[in-house]
């Protein structure tokens, strides 16, 4: 998962879970447990709740 981290583009996609990478521009709506993109919930891991917030607030 590492490896394929870091061939995407740097502030549009985040790791928000060990299991999970967001394009953060999809993102409708998350809160401190899960992230929405249509009608599918992404978990969030404790760690990467601020992560997200500060990528999307970035946009």
């Amino acid at each position: 998962m590492k490896s394929f981290e870091s061939e995407l583009p740097q502030g549009k996609f985040v790791r928000v879970h060990k299991s999970y990478i967001v394009n953060v521009e999809r993102v409708e709506k998350f809160n401190s447990k899960f992230a929405e993109i249509g009608n599918t919930k992404i978990p969030i891991s404790r760690n990467k709740k601020d992560v997200i917030s500060e990528a999307i607030s970035q946009l």
